[in-house]
């Protein structure tokens, strides 16, 4: 592939008629013109060949942004591995610039895709601040695409490709420890977001400081993952999703913003010193807590929950059985005074075998503690289905809050169908069913009912109760 090493000459029309056009933004030299088109998309860029002659290669001379999205089109359906490929071989063929601000590609790939590396190659050409490789609709770990290591970008001349970079995000792409040690070592005073998501290769991340602009780190779904070790004052935000690992970020003073999922979740939940430290001044807080098997304290006493003295806002999604109590969720506000809003997605089933693997102790009401919170103004409960524990907890929730401006109740996901599908897998089985000892909605309109009675019975005349 031609990567533009040949400068073109563009062709401009030299009608008669051009000298006796109106003054207007044909008036304006190439420069100018190059410079607007660069703000613009690059699909808005290239549809600027067709005004005439003179417009037919500016779009080739930008300096902004390829991005080449195969789920972002009109029709709403993803374009076809042709018709893609063949975009992007023709801009990366035309295209002039020696330097752009990103190169973003998103395309569902299933194989190793050796094609890429043409793409790559030619980006990494043009030194972009920001390089986003994408692959997969869903960030799903399998050996795939490669991405370039050491030896290659010798190969091709790329040593120094990196050096610009200020934002590296990779998905469903296999990339080595080395090579990830490699270019952020290139491009430590500069970078400033890394996300690794979905590579097969990485298993052991080590960042530290001098890295002055890094803000935003994340890690997600890396299958063989062992650890993650980080010591950057500047990081801000920091998120990991998968399997338990060895994490350390205790020299991240300025982290405020964490979001953690899998089985790292409880161990953080419990004994989030041991990877902060002594000091926690996190202000926003995510937990993922799916279906995993013997990973929480089974007895209350166990329970020794950290303190979030500095945390604002805290959001949890978390997967149960329909009669466990949401009561311990309680126990976590309680230990951040601070808190002004709060979250919950709660997903269902109803198979009792799945009672072991939810991921947050069963408080009942005597062990739940009792208490005022008197900065918490805002909260949200998503994925109501109108049982016994989602009522108690919204009650609770409503006697703690004593400052509470507005409850948001949502009625509006999937589990009714999932509820509905359980029902009728089990419904052969006596001593399951005999072991669900709690009704629940059978449909949204019916789960909006109930928590309309439940708010009813309350007699509230504060907070803003809101049910969708």
């Amino acid at each position: 592939m031609d990567c533009g090493g040949t400068r073109r000459k563009r062709e401009r029309c030299e009608d008669s008629s051009d000298a006796k056009r109106e003054s207007g933004i044909d008036d304006l030299p190439d420069e100018i013109l190059v410079s607007i088109l660069s703000r613009l998309s690059l699909k808005e860029a290239e549809r600027t060949s067709v005004l005439s002659r003179r417009w037919r290669y500016l779009w080739t001379f930008t300096s902004g942004s390829l991005e080449f999205d195969a789920w972002n089109t009109k029709k709403g359906t993803p374009m076809s591995r042709k018709g893609f490929r063949e975009w992007v071989n023709h801009v990366l063929e035309l295209h002039e610039n020696d330097q752009i601000d990103s190169f973003i590609v998103r395309f569902q790939v299933l194989w190793a895709a050796r094609f890429l590396d043409n793409w790559i190659i030619c980006a990494l050409k043009k030194q972009p601040r920001n390089f986003e490789l994408n692959l997969s609709l869903e960030p799903i770990v399998r050996r795939g695409y490669e991405f370039f290591k050491l030896p290659e970008l010798t190969k091709h001349g790329l040593q120094s490709a990196f050096g610009n970079l200020k934002s590296l995000e990779l998905a469903s792409v296999d990339i080595t420890d080395e090579m990830i040690h490699y270019v952020a070592a290139s491009c430590c005073m500069s970078l400033e977001r890394l996300s690794i998501c979905a590579s097969y290769s990485t298993q052991s991340l080590k960042l530290i400081d001098p890295m002055p602009k890094l803000k935003f780190l994340s890690i997600c779904q890396c299958l063989n993952i062992k650890s993650v070790d980080v010591s950057v004052a500047s990081l801000v935000s920091f998120t990991y999703s998968g399997t338990a690992i060895a994490l350390s970020i205790k020299q991240c003073s300025n982290l405020n913003e964490l979001e953690l999922g899998g089985g790292l979740s409880p161990s953080f939940l419990f004994g989030a010193d041991k990877y902060l430290g002594d000091s926690i001044h996190l202000e926003r807080l995510s937990f993922d807590l799916p279906y995993l098997f013997g990973e929480i304290p089974r007895e209350i006493v166990s329970i020794n929950l950290p303190h979030y003295q500095s945390l604002k806002h805290l959001e949890i999604t978390a997967m149960s059985v329909i009669w466990r109590s949401l009561l311990f969720f309680t126990m976590l506000i309680k230990t951040c005074p601070l808190l002004e809003e709060f979250k919950i997605e709660v997903g269902y089933t109803l198979d009792p075998q799945m009672e072991r693997a939810v991921l947050f102790p069963d408080v009942q009401a005597a062990e739940a503690p009792k208490f005022h919170h008197t900065n918490l103004k805002r909260v949200g409960f998503e994925g109501y289905i109108g049982c016994p524990s989602n009522n108690e907890f919204l009650i609770q929730l409503f006697k703690i809050a004593v400052s509470l401006q507005e409850m948001t109740i949502d009625t509006r996901n999937n589990d009714f169908l999932i509820l509905a599908y359980d029902a009728r897998r089990l419904k052969n089985i006596r001593r399951w069913i005999e072991q669900i000892p709690c009704t629940y909605a059978g449909s949204r309109e019916e789960a909006k009912k109930m928590a309309e009675e439940m708010c009813s019975s309350l007699h509230l005349k504060k907070p803003q109760v809101i049910i969708s």
